[in-house]
């Protein structure tokens, strides 16, 4: 489950990204950042399954289906955002 198709799921139920916060138990802006790829709902993907009815075999789970590269470059750009608001 990427970004994107939280976003096709969430507003074919008509709902807002704060509705879809309080469902998951996450911030709005949470929601936000799944939605524009910045972060991955690793520990809220099955309770976003469940939510949207799909089975666990639908699609892959992000953190399984990434490339290292991918990982390794995620892991790079979180590690510099927080470089950059420590300083």
């Amino acid at each position: 489950m990427d970004g994107p198709e939280i976003r096709r799921l969430r507003e074919s139920r008509k709902m807002t990204q704060a509705e879809l916060a309080t469902v998951v138990g996450v911030g709005w802006r949470t929601v936000s950042n799944w939605e524009n790829g910045h972060t991955i709902p690793k520990n809220r993907l099955g309770l976003l399954r469940q939510f949207f009815g799909l089975d666990q075999t639908d699609s892959p789970d992000p953190i399984r289906a990434a490339s290292e590269v991918t990982l390794l470059a995620e892991l790079m750009r979180r590690a510099t955002e927080r470089a950059s608001r420590a300083s």
